[in-house]
């Protein structure tokens, strides 16, 4: 089993008052949803290791089988199911875990396109924003630039028009500091709801 290290508590209770704080501009349904979720929560550990089993962000798009989405997203799934503190938690950890210098630069790498795709599948992100409103968490050589209209995408690499994920772009490579997973997910979890999964899964097994 991978083995993390765990956030410290007193980082933990930063992490949920940070995210609870900025839960207000969510909808009451929404915020029982997440109550309810949590009930059903794995430990950071068992998260982190269901993580690794992800699909990095590959190189071509066509790559990434009907099984990877499935896996990708029924990893999100539990995700949303686990406490926000615990998944944070389990984030920051794998991520600390797998770029640490015991571990091989591609282990790091594959952990950060991991993540990068899974917080992109919890959370139901607006695909056109303004450039102020796509925040930047991770060094990427092929951030879009916005379109004719000025809109940009907080879902790429991804696209979900018509129910189902598709990429819309391959990973070309990244540069500056290491991934920040944990606050990405922690931005998304203050601002946007979680996607519903079921019709998702759904529609993966017909395939």
């Amino acid at each position: 089993m991978l083995r993390i290290a765990i956030l410290s508590m007193s980082t933990l209770l930063e992490v949920c008052v940070c995210a609870g704080c900025t839960r207000n501009s969510l909808c009451s349904t929404d915020r029982a949803l997440r109550t309810a979720y949590v009930f059903d929560s794995v430990d950071a550990e068992r998260l982190a290791s269901m993580i690794h089993t992800i699909t990095p962000w590959p190189l071509a798009p066509g790559e990434y089988r009907n099984s990877d989405w499935q896996r990708l997203v029924e990893v999100a799934s539990v995700v949303q199911r686990t406490s926000p503190v615990w998944a944070s938690g389990a984030i920051n950890g794998y991520l600390n875990h797998c770029l640490s210098d015991s571990e091989p630069a591609g282990v790091g790498l594959d952990a950060q396109l991991r993540v990068f795709l899974l917080v992109r599948v919890v959370f139901e992100l607006p695909e056109c924003v303004t450039v102020d409103d796509r925040p930047i968490f991770m060094g990427l050589l092929n951030w879009p630039e916005p379109q004719d209209d000025g809109w940009v995408s907080v879902a790429w690499p991804l696209s979900w028009r018509g129910g189902l994920p598709r990429f819309v772009d391959g990973y070309e490579g990244g540069m500056g500091p290491p991934y920040q997973g944990h606050k990405e997910y922690e931005y998304f979890l203050g601002r946007y709801p979680y996607r519903r999964l079921c019709d998702v899964q759904r529609q993966l097994s017909e395939d």
